[in-house]
């Protein structure tokens, strides 16, 4: 009787524990680099003693077990992985989903699921913590709702480069001067290839922007910052051929080399444990993400 009494409180001990860890429900836009950069996230946050629920579309969720295996989302007790339907035409798993048919369904039908989610997380019986916060992708406007309705704070991230992001300010004010939408086709940037950016390896880019942001950044790593080289999208093999030389073993190859270093030794300072990077995320979780106040 005294063993079980002793056991009883220790189970009551370890739920009160479970009780007052912050609990972050992660959802990126259904996107690979999306969803990359949301996961790095999420593992900054639980190694800062959140517990952690990430959020895939049922799809994408699929297609992860698909390629990794069945049991490659099992996560950790307190890393857990969950999907919310994304309402489309069931399809096959090995396509890439038309980006105009999802981001229509994000708008309308993402919603219901999603809050339909968080009451379930919130009235578990199991060892798991209600939801404190929600960390959204930007591209998810719909959370912000969800957000007012549980009443947590929520953070809006956006997986693209801070110019990118800067230059999306500047939206509003040229479509009032009349600016945008541009009206004459001659306007109209031509289509590229996809590429991703990365600053750790300290390395110089060929840049071949496709959409959203790509061309904001293959104009500051190939203008501003110097560490790239773009391609055009017509280029023919002979040329690609000439500039991948130019980048590995001519003069500007070694130039950008050189800056590359400079931004890799900037990225990593950032990065370290008293970097502007780092003291910007502690400031993000104490001062917003462990608000009790209802932030947005």
């Amino acid at each position: 009787m005294h063993m079980r009494t002793h056991e009883t409180e220790k189970e009551m001990d370890m739920r009160t524990v479970v009780a007052d860890k912050p609990h972050a429900v992660c959802i990126p836009f259904p996107a690979q680099s999306h969803i990359k950069a949301m996961l790095k996230f999420s593992k900054l946050l639980h190694h800062r003693g959140f517990h952690v629920t990430f959020v895939n579309t049922e799809f994408n969720h699929q297609r992860f077990l698909k390629t990794n295996g069945p049991s490659s989302l099992d996560g950790l007790p307190d890393f857990r992985f969950k999907t919310i339907p994304d309402s489309l035409p069931p399809m096959d798993p090995d396509a890439t989903q038309d980006l105009h048919s999802l981001c229509d369904s994000i708008m309308k039908n993402f919603l219901a699921p999603f809050s339909h989610l968080l009451s379930k997380l919130n009235n578990a019986t199991s060892n798991i913590p209600p939801v404190t916060c929600i960390i959204s992708d930007g591209f998810m406007p719909f959370t912000v709702m969800a957000a007012q309705e549980f009443k947590v704070p929520i953070v809006m991230c956006f997986s693209m480069a801070a110019c990118s992001v800067m230059s999306f300010t500047c939206f509003p004010p040229l479509k009032d001067k009349g600016v945008i939408p541009l009206k004459d086709e001659s306007y109209l940037t031509n289509g590229y290839l996809d590429t991703v950016i990365d600053w750790i390896p300290g390395v110089p880019m060929l840049c071949c922007p496709f959409i959203a942001d790509q061309q904001t950044n293959c104009k500051y790593t190939c203008n501003e910052w110097g560490i790239g080289m773009e391609i055009n999208n017509d280029a023919k093999r002979e040329e690609v051929e000439k500039t991948v030389r130019e980048l590995m073993e001519g003069d500007k190859g070694k130039k950008m080399k050189k800056k590359a270093l400079e931004w890799k030794k900037l990225a990593e300072d950032a990065t370290d444990p008293l970097g502007s990077s780092s003291i910007n995320l502690n400031n993000l979780v104490s001062e917003v993400l462990l608000s009790k106040g209802q932030m947005f």
